[in-house]
C-alpha cells in the first residue's frame, strides 16, 4: 500500500528594509516559481515610510511590522506569524530561480528534516567589489547535496556541528517552523550570525539539515567597496560571535567551539593577511585585515552583546 507523500505547507518570508524596488523585484521573480508558495510575507523592519507595505499590497502578500531594527528580530517575526509548517527565508537583494521552491519542499517530505539550504549565486560580477566578493568566496557551498545530522560528520571534521559556515547561508534557508521555535528562533544577541546559530541549534536538537544544489538563488553582491568592508567586517565578526556563543551555553561543545575559533583565526592570518603582507594574495591587504579584525572583535563583541542591560 503506497501512502499518500505529504505536501508541507509553506510560507516564503522576505525580511526588508525601506529598499521598495529590490523588494519588488524579489517578488517578481518569486511569481515565477514551478512549484507557488502557500504564502508570501513581508516583513517591514523598523519602518520609516509606508513603501513596503504599499509593494506588499501590490503582490498580494501577506505583511507583518517589526518596529525593533535588525534581521534578527524581522525572522522571528516571521517565525511567529508565518501561516506554513515550512518558512523559507531569502532577502530583498535574491532573486531565486523558478524551481527554488519546489526543490526546497521536496526536502521537507522527510519528517526529521528540520532545515534546508541551497546555493546562492551571484546575480551580477559588474563591480570591483562584487568580483572581489567572489574572490573570497561568496556565499555559494558547492552543487553537491548533502545530508547533516548532529553526529554524522564527526569523523571527517573534529569540531562538528559547530563548523557551520558549510551549511549555507541566511539568504537561501529554509526551517521547520516547529522545530525552530523549540530550538529558540533566532538569537538576539547575535546582531550578526543568527542564521549560523539557527542551523546549529536545529541540529543538535535532533533535525536533519540538507543541502539541496538543486535549490538555487541569485544574491546582488554589494556593488561598492565601503559596503563590501563592511559585509567583510561583519562576517568575521559574525562567525567568531557565533562561537562565543556556543562556547557559552552549550558545554558539551565548548571545546569544539573554542578550537573552532582558533582555526578560523590561525587560518584568516595564514591565507589572507600574511600573503597579503607579503605582496602575493589575490585580495587587498586592506580588505583581508578588516576580516580580521572583524574575527578578533566578535569574541568581545559578543559578551558586551549578552551582557548589557536591556539586551532582548
Amino acid at each position: 500500500m503506497n501512502l499518500p507523500v505529504i505536501r508541507p505547507p509553506v510560507t516564503v518570508a522576505i525580511c526588508t528594509r525601506e529598499r521598495s524596488a529590490e523588494l519588488a523585484d524579489c517578488l517578481a521573480a518569486l511569481a515565477r516559481q514551478t512549484d507557488p508558495p502557500d504564502e508570501v510575507l513581508v516583513v517591514d523592519n523598523a519602518a520609516r515610510t509606508g513603501a513596503t507595505r504599499e509593494v506588499a499590497r501590490q503582490y498580494r502578500c501577506s505583511y507583518a511590522s517589526e518596529p525593533r531594527p535588525g534581521v534578527r528580530f524581522a525572522r522571528n517575526r516571521a517565525l511567529v506569524v508565518a501561516r506554513g509548517d515550512v518558512v523559507a527565508f531569502i532577502d530583498d537583494d535574491c532573486r531565486p530561480e523558478p524551481g527554488w521552491l519546489e526543490a526546497v519542499r521536496r526536502q521537507f517530505i522527510r519528517p526529521d528534516v528540520g532545515c534546508c539550504t541551497g546555493p546562492l549565486l551571484a546575480l551580477e560580477l559588474e563591480t570591483p567589489a562584487q568580483r572581489l566578493m567572489e574572490t573570497r568566496g561568496g556565499f555559494n557551498r558547492g552543487f553537491v547535496a548533502r545530508r547533516f545530522t548532529r553526529d554524522s560528520h564527526r569523523h571527517l571534521w573534529p569540531n562538528f556541528p559547530v563548523q557551520c559556515w558549510m551549511f549555507g547561508s541566511g539568504g537561501n534557508m529554509a526551517f521547520r517552523r516547529k522545530a525552530l521555535l523549540k530550538a529558540g528562533g533566532f538569537a538576539v544577541d547575535l546582531p550578526w550570525g543568527e542564521d549560523l546559530d539557527a542551523f546549529f541549534r536545529v541540529l543538535i536538537h535532533g533535525h536533519a539539515l540538507v543541502y539541496a544544489p538543486a535549490a538555487r538563488v541569485h544574491h546582488r553582491h554589494v556593488r561598492e567597496l565601503p559596503a563590501l568592508r563592511q559585509r567583510l567586517y561583519r562576517w568575521g565578526w559574525a562567525y567568531s560571535a557565533f562561537l562565543a556563543r556556543v562556547a557559552w551555553e552549550q558545554p558539551e561543545y565548548r571545546a569544539r567551539a573554542l578550537r573552532e575559533l582558533a582555526g578560523y583565526l590561525r587560518w584568516h592570518w595564514q591565507a589572507r593577511c600574511w600573503p597579503a603582507l607579503r605582496g602575493r594574495a589575490d585580495f587587498p591587504t586592506d580588505l583581508a585585515f578588516i576580516e580580521f579584525a572583524g574575527a578578533l572583535a566578535g569574541l568581545p563583541g559578543y559578551l558586551h552583546q549578552r551582557l548589557r542591560p536591556g539586551r532582548m
